[in-house]
């Protein structure tokens, strides 16, 4: 990557004498920016679930009392790829995966407070289900100001594929993206997940920037450096996980501090025994946001950071440390240019002073630094006696004020013209509550019942698990809310129920035998796959659409449509009519029962392995996804589970899911164990790493879990 200029021609004037602090109106902000990655927007479902009272809180926070300066990116890209320094309070907001909740929900209070945002999207995935935004709704997005960038073509997991596949899925996301009239300039790894084929993949594309996930920092400032000096830094920038947090909690965990961590990024110039090093213990934390120090001990001893300046003109450099010797032991440099180091006095502007738990007395030293130009700069510090050191922190004063202008213009939401304007408070919908909606012109119709556009489905066995959840896509749940068409707008009840229109023919040709495409049981795979399911499928040309399971869930039939699709059984008595939340089954009188999940009457296979290939799919036949759903089958009908038959869901045998050792899988994976585990429904229920990490036992759970734990 060419993304970062690596110096600039500078003037330093060493004329002056150093006496005090010259310059301490000003002082300049660091170079760092939080980016906050949110994934989920709603009712709690996940770690990764950002619930909407939260997430509208902490946009207007964030906005209208930390002032944040919001900027997307892209935006950050040019300023990296410049070497420039950001404006003051500049924060990113990420959303990840292109979900419809983010569109539906989220949409709402970033454009209400004008904020714009950057949607990393599996441009594959727009429009396979409901779970995923559509096309339309991206470049909504595009057209308000956000920034849409890449997170490979269906998030793909790079580090199970081979160089070429991943060359296929980090260039060709970009590249289908831009065919739909997007500038992509930054990556994002679905699941963090990379290995040094992505590095190098990455190194010699055309992307300025990607972004990783969130990162363990409890050591240091958690804050995402903004200029990456190390280039491949330039591969990693972290976001901030805003779960769980109200807008005061997200401010204070991303607020500035003024300073610059001394171990951030710094480069050892020289080490005689091996001793410059990190210290993180609490002993030497002097201050609320003292992380680490960075200690030197011998004569020699160098270090070099860097950090950027805007304008020209004098600064003053301000360093917190601890030094045993009375008169510093220690020089410093800018840019080549040495300088002997003052004491603050107490009396003097910007004074800190603290003593760690240690007993380590850190105080401010500085230096007068008549001239620098905008741009990239280098300070050394080198120890002169071999006296013991412990660097903290540093900052910039300077004597311009530093008036930095907004980076970017944004769409402000018009109230009279677009529709997400007023925020719905209670999260259900972005269309306000007074507006009504008597035909459902905009939502999704089942019966009388009015759901949310962005369910998958209207009513039905999964509605309670879709992810804008029960009361946006549940019969019985809406029809408890009293909320009538003729008076709010979805969800709702249609008074007078619209005759249907007539449903128009699939786009795609039919293939009821897969004449057109390769076949496994009764699931059609695009012919491109070779073969249809099985280990490594997520890996073959057409990633996850080779993938039993994903293909399972998209939920198109071959008879109405070509490949990827699932293959009608001969038998018609196979598909039951949907069964709505609102017909209790306590006894599983319309089910199979056994143990306590009752499964619909239609599976061909009821549990064990194989269920998940089932004509029905696995969230109506494998015992561990039912289990999951924590479907009660004295509150809805089949597929659901028997509460009062046993109190704890066990396993122990795994006969509910795919054994591999002594791994428990859920039956709905494609691949138990080993490559390719992260595919169809996911590394939680199909990876032994990340189901050894639940700690769940099949003594007393279902699928996923370990025997013997």
């Amino acid at each position: 990557m060419n993304a970062l200029s690596t110096g600039f021609l500078l003037v330093i004037s060493t004329s002056g004498v150093v006496s005090k602090p010259l310059y301490m109106d000003h002082q300049v902000q660091e170079d760092y920016v939080p980016i906050l990655g949110y994934h989920n927007i709603g009712d709690f479902t996940s770690s990764l679930t950002t619930e909407l009272e939260d997430y509208n809180d902490q946009i207007g926070y964030l906005t209208n009392v930390m002032k944040c300066n919001w900027m997307t990116m892209i935006d950050l890209g040019v300023y990296v790829a410049n070497g420039e320094k950001l404006p003051t309070n500049t924060c990113i907001i990420n959303f990840d995966d292109g979900s419809a909740d983010q569109y539906n929900l989220g949409l709402c209070a970033i454009n209400e407070h004008g904020v714009p945002a950057t949607y990393y999207i599996a441009p594959s995935n727009l429009g396979t289900s409901g779970y995923y935004m559509t096309k339309d709704n991206v470049q909504n997005l595009f057209e308000l100001g956000h920034d849409i960038a890449a997170h490979t073509l269906v998030h793909a997991r790079l580090s199970d594929l081979s160089y070429e596949d991943q060359e296929t899925e980090i260039l060709g996301s970009k590249v289908a993206l831009e065919n739909m009239g997007y500038t992509v300039t930054t990556f994002a790894y679905p699941y963090g997940d990379y290995n040094d084929d992505t590095l190098d993949i990455l190194r010699a594309s055309d992307y300025v920037l990607t972004r990783d996930t969130s990162q363990d920092s409890s050591w240091k400032d958690i804050r995402a450096p903004l200029v990456s000096f190390d280039p491949d830094t330039l591969l990693h920038y972290y976001y901030i996980k805003p779960e769980g947090l109200s807008g005061s909690q997200l401010a204070d965990k991303i607020k500035y501090t003024g300073f610059w961590q001394f171990e951030g990024e710094f480069i050892t110039i020289n080490d005689s025994d091996g001793d410059v090093r990190i210290r993180s213990s609490e002993i030497y934390r002097a201050t609320d946001t003292s992380y680490a120090v960075l200690s030197m001990y011998d004569v020699g001893d160098e270090i070099s950071v860097k950090f950027i300046t805007k304008y020209s003109g004098g600064f003053t450099l301000d360093m917190f440390l601890y030094t045993t010797s009375a008169t510093g032991g220690f020089d410093v440099s800018v840019d080549g240019v040495t300088y002997t180091p003052e004491a603050f006095q107490p009396t003097d502007t910007g004074y800190l002073q603290a003593t760690s738990s240690g007993g380590f007395d850190f105080h401010n030293y500085y230096v007068n630094v008549p001239s620098l130009s905008p741009g990239i700069h280098t300070l050394n510090i080198v120890n002169t006696e071999g006296v013991t050191i412990h660097l903290d922190k540093f900052r910039l004063w300077s004597n311009v004020d530093q008036d930095f202008s907004a980076p970017s213009e944004y769409n402000q939401c018009d109230p009279e013209t677009d529709e997400y304007c007023t925020c719905d408070s209670t999260g259900t919908t972005p269309t306000p509550a007074g507006v009504p909606d008597p035909t459902c012109s905009e939502g999704i119709i089942t019966q009388n019942i009015c759901c949310n556009p962005g369910c998958s489905a209207c009513g039905g066995s999964s509605c309670g698990t879709d992810p804008l959840m029960g009361e946006n896509c549940c019969g019985g749940p809406i029809i408890a809310s009293g909320r009538l068409c003729d008076e709010t707008g979805f969800p709702c009840v249609i008074s007078d129920p619209p005759t249907p229109a007539p449903v128009e023919a699939s786009p795609s040709p039919a293939d009821p035998t897969c004449a057109n495409g390769v076949s496994s049981q009764n699931v059609c795979c695009p012919a491109s796959c070779g073969t249809c399911g099985g280990t490594g499928c997520s890996s073959r040309p057409g990633a996850s659409l080779c993938c039993g399971g994903t293909v399972l869930s998209l939920g198109l039939s071959c008879d109405d449509s070509g490949p990827p699709c699932t293959i009608s059984p001969a038998s018609t008595s196979t598909t039951p009519a949907p069964i709505t939340p609102s017909d209790p089954d306590p006894d599983c009188l319309t089910g199979v029962l056994k143990d306590n999940i009752c499964y619909d009457s239609g599976c061909q296979t009821v549990g064990g392995s194989g269920c998940g290939a089932d004509p029905l799919g696995g969230h109506f036949c494998c015992g561990g996804v039912i289990a999951s759903s924590g479907r009660d089958c004295s509150v809805v009908g089949t597929p659901c589970v028997i509460e009062t038959i046993v109190d704890s869901p066990s396993d122990p045998d795994c006969s509910f899911g795919m054994l591999k050792n002594d791994i428990c899988c859920s039956a709905d994976c494609t691949v138990c164990t080993g490559k390719g585990c992260g595919s169809g429904v996911g590394p939680d229920y199909c990876c032994a790493t990340q189901i050894r990490a639940s700690g769940l036992s099949c003594d007393n759970n279902l699928a996923p879990c370990v025997i013997g734990l």
